[in-house]
Order: structure tokens, then sequence, then C-alpha cells
């Protein structure tokens, strides 16, 4: 059986203003597989997601999703790629529903049929057509994470997941 990678950094570098925040980082995930960045405060774990995601530009280094050079072609790899980082932002006006359906038209027709099976996945059906300004904190973490799925990606990458969720919700 091929061990396919989804997800590989060779040698990854970010600088700001000269110095270091992200060394030399070497990443081979495989499809299936679940892993954890861990490390202090500062540490540079949201800095190298952003890098993984198309953020930010890597000072040097490589990032390859399912192959792709991601950098080179921002378009190519990140297609299959789900992403919540730091603080989730929505249409406040808007219902959780309405907000997966813009987000979802963004993806196509296949995300546009997932909407109310990933609402049912992050357990929001009850809240969906609720405005999203009535969201607790935690309905609000609950819905981003859902977003992440919406596409149906080969990555997911959720950024401090658990924050705000209660410990039903972290389960």
């Amino acid at each position: 059986m091929e061990n396919k990678y989804v997800l590989r950094t060779v040698d990854l570098n970010k600088e700001f203003g000269g110095r270091p925040v992200v060394s030399d980082v070497n990443l081979k995930v495989r499809e299936g597989d679940v892993y954890g960045l861990l490390g202090l405060n500062g540490a540079g774990k949201t800095t190298t997601l952003k890098l993984i995601l198309g953020f930010l530009n890597p000072t040097s280094g490589n990032i390859f999703i399912r192959d792709q050079l991601i950098h080179r072609d921002m378009n190519g790899g990140q297609k299959c790629v789900g992403a919540m980082i730091e603080f989730p932002a929505f249409y406040e006006n808007l219902s959780g529903r309405k907000n997966f359906q813009l987000m979802a038209g963004l993806y196509g027709e296949k995300a546009v049929r997932r909407v109310d099976t990933v609402l049912g996945i992050v357990e929001m059906e009850w809240a969906a057509d609720k405005k999203v300004r009535e969201y607790s904190l935690g309905m609000k973490q609950r819905l981003a994470i859902g977003r992440a799925f919406l596409n149906d990606p080969d990555l997911i990458i959720l950024d401090e997941p658990t924050n705000g969720l209660d410990p039903y919700g972290m389960k």
C-alpha cells in the first residue's frame, strides 16, 4: 500500500523583520492521520498553519498539498483543504444556514448539497435558522468548525478548535 502524503513541508521557514518565527519545519501528513501542533504561545503554530493555507508566503522552503507545490500555485492545492484559523467571522445578520450556503456556493454544487449534512455533523440544526448575532461564542465556534468541512476536504486544518466550547462540544 502506497503512503500518500496529503501535506508535506520541506525546510519551511518564515521570518518577520529578519526575526525567525518558523524554522526548518518538515511535516509529512498521511491521508487519514490526525496531527497536532503543540507549543507555547508565540511558538509559531498559527504562523505555520497560515503558511500551509497560503495566507502567508514562506521566507524559504516548500509546501506540498497532494504533491502540488502550493505557494507557487495558490489556487491549486487549497481546493482540497478546509480550515478554521483564529477567530471565526460570519455575516452576523444572516442565519447560520445562510452563512453556510454563501460559503458553499464558493466551492460549488457538491458543497451546497452538504450544508444540512454539515449542520448535522456539528449538531447545529436546531439553531441553523437563527441569526448568527444571536449565537454564543461556542455556537459560532461549532459553525466555524462545520464551515471547514463544507467542501468535503482531504485536509482539515483547525487552529485551537476547542476555544469557547463546553465539554460536550469539545467531545
